[in-house]
């Protein structure tokens, strides 16, 4: 994987202000995030990823690397434009966190070489991510969703913020255990990309996603959506892929 976990410092300016109670402040807490698009090179498959992963792993423990988590994604629903084999998500805790990889760089080359073998990703994002709400504890393969959203004109942050935590709220009143995210899009964006955000759903089995499914087309949720967000903001057509912990980061 080119370069792996060895991104430039995410764009923090212009954050999407969310207001609510899921910061100590009232506000949200950021942390740097990025996403890799890829494909295998060859004959490589899952199999060899593993093996890169667990390499990395035993790498990064010997090197107190404790303030990272790494998901890995496989599509399950998606266009054929967005024709990527493995999703690599991964956020730090914090900036300081991205301290660590002058290590990376100068003692991990066998590490990044490992993943090159395997993996070829021609995109590579940063952002901007903040948990809205914890996900459940999960039961089988967790699913996850991503859709782009945009405000409206004449539309901020907060208010988005606000809506999005009322049908959050609607959601868990019924029986949702879903885990939310934002991630307010930086750095190796499109040049023309017009979304602000994306708005990521993680749920804790397929059930839980039938039930979601249930919930928004026969339960309401439709129109609890609209109701609250209609006139904020829109988002396009989500994207599922299903996703597994490869590295979690310690507990503060």
């Amino acid at each position: 994987m080119k370069r792996l976990i060895t991104l430039v410092l995410p764009a923090f300016v212009m954050l999407l202000g969310f207001s609510g109670g899921y910061a100590q402040d009232g506000g949200p807490t950021w942390s740097p995030t990025e996403i890799y698009a890829c494909n295998f090179v060859g004959d490589s498959d899952m199999d060899d990823l593993n093996g890169a992963i667990e390499a990395w792993n035993e790498w990064a423990d010997e090197n107190g690397t404790d303030d990272y988590t790494g998901v890995v994604m496989t599509p399950n629903y998606r266009a054929p434009s967005l024709a990527y084999e493995v999703l690599w998500v991964g956020m730090w805790r914090n900036g300081a966190g991205l301290g660590g990889l002058e290590q990376l760089y100068t003692d991990g080359a066998e590490i990044m070489e490992g993943f090159d073998e395997v993996l070829d990703c021609p995109a590579h994002q940063g952002f901007a991510g903040t948990n809205v709400q914890p996900l459940g504890e999960p039961t089988g393969i967790v699913p996850v969703s991503f859709t782009n959203c945009t405000l409206n004109e004449g539309r901020i942050g907060p208010e988005a913020g606000a809506a999005m935590e009322r049908y959050i709220d609607f959601l868990i009143e019924n029986g949702s255990d879903a885990g939310h995210w934002v991630l307010r899009r930086g750095v190796g964006e499109e040049a023309d990309a017009s979304y602000d955000f994306k708005w990521v759903t993680a749920y804790t089995s397929f059930d839980a996603l039938g039930h979601g499914f249930d919930l928004y087309y026969n339960g309401g949720g439709q129109q609890q959506l609209e109701a609250e967000l209609g006139r904020i903001m829109s988002c396009d057509s989500a994207r599922i892929y299903n996703s597994r912990l490869v590295r979690e980061m310690a507990e503060e």
